[in-house]
């Protein structure tokens, strides 16, 4: 139940403000959750999942991945 709270934390989020993400890139979060602290971000790699991504921005040649975790797995 824990998990499902903290996914649906994260895709409820709205509240970006440059204090929490500078870059307007809205690719981290941390939060408290039921007394965790959680830690979503979302990497941009290229297709061959070898290095990041030459365009992030450009979903032809970049796949995303997000993650999910407690902060001390991190």
């Amino acid at each position: 139940m824990v998990i499902a709270a903290a996914l649906q934390k994260v895709s409820e989020f709205a509240a970006w403000t440059p204090d929490i993400d500078p870059h307007g890139e809205h690719d981290y979060l941390s939060f408290d959750l039921c007394n965790r602290e959680f830690v979503f971000i979302i990497q941009y790699f290229d297709l061959t999942m070898e290095m990041h991504s030459p365009d992030p921005a450009e979903a032809t040649v970049t796949k995303r991945i997000a993650t999910l975790m407690l902060t001390h797995e991190w």
